[in-house]
């Protein structure tokens, strides 16, 4: 993997390129995940240390919708003048459920540095979300707080789960010969 760095000392700005990695790998409801963000990267001469993130999460599917538990450790050198390897830890839950037929609602919370929850809903295939991230205490400074409003293109929303099973009645074929009765 090569780096790139653009130098521009003269002007006292500089800039560069980094990669980020990452995979996932999803079987029964369970999920596993590892990202390298910031491999390879530095900023005029700089290097900047890379972060690895790993997480797991499992998909609890009930009748109308699904809850989400998750988990992340992370890991970085030098963060905030501690010298070496630091480690984190977050934690955080989504729940999903069909209100009605075109309508999901999704509530969300969790712990990773920092708080953060959302809640969103899910018509058709608009989407509206709101998520607050911040110390609970901050309203103001130090908080932010993100509206946005999605289009689905070319995505159906999940169907409905339904507690019954489908039946499936399969009929004969019809036969195509016609008749037609004469009545004297």
């Amino acid at each position: 993997m090569k780096r790139y760095l653009i130098d521009a000392s003269e002007a006292g700005a500089g800039a560069g390129l980094g990669f980020d990695l990452a995979g996932i790998y999803k079987t029964h409801g369970a999920s596993a995940s590892l990202v390298a963000k910031n491999a390879a990267a530095s900023i005029k001469n700089e290097d900047i240390s890379p972060t690895f993130r790993l997480g797991l999460a499992y998909k609890y599917l009930f009748t109308s919708g699904y809850a989400l538990p998750a988990i992340d450790l992370w890991t970085k050198q030098n963060i905030n003048s501690k010298e070496g390897l630091n480690i984190g830890f977050g934690g955080g839950l989504e729940i999903c459920y069909a209100l009605q037929r075109d309508w999901t609602f999704y509530l969300s919370g969790g712990y990773s540095r920092s708080f953060g929850a959302g809640v969103g809903i899910l018509f058709q295939k608009y989407k509206i979300d709101y998520a607050f991230a911040g110390d609970p205490g901050a309203i103001g400074i130090g908080a932010s707080h993100i509206m946005s409003f999605s289009y689905l293109f070319g995505l159906t929303p999940a169907p409905r789960r339904s507690s019954a099973p489908e039946k499936v009645i399969e009929e004969e074929p019809e036969e195509s010969e016609e008749s037609v009765e004469v009545a004297e």
